[in-house]
């Protein structure tokens, strides 16, 4: 069965996988071209992005120096829409998949938006 809030919310078909790297990021935007995004990063909010700029900021301005481990959810919304989200989260350190703070760590934020 699904998450509840996610049935409440009238989510069908949801689906949640987790990566390393960001390259199942851009294959999950490259599959939603036709629509405009949410996204959210440290210290700016932005919406209505474009998915070429969105595959842009991913390939060439996130830092290269970090390790990005990404979790993306699909789903289908009550109107029968295709929807994605995405986190990714950048950590520098040797240790891998983050346990702790640490405040070098950052959060990217990926959200489709539904057309009006």
């Amino acid at each position: 069965m699904e998450n509840l809030l996610d049935w409440i919310s009238g989510k069908s078909q949801v689906k949640f996988e987790e990566y390393e790297g960001t390259n199942s990021v851009v294959h999950t935007v490259e599959k939603h071209t036709e629509k405009s995004f949410k996204v959210m990063w440290p210290g700016m909010k932005s919406s209505g992005v474009p998915a070429q700029e969105v595959i842009r900021f991913i390939r060439e301005e996130l830092p290269g120096y970090y390790d990005y481990y990404v979790k993306i959810k699909t789903y289908v919304d009550r109107h029968k829409i295709p929807q994605a989200e995405i986190e990714i989260h950048g950590t520098i350190g040797l240790r891998g998949n983050p346990g702790r703070y640490n405040p070098f760590d950052t959060r990217f934020f990926i959200k489709t938006e539904r057309k009006k």
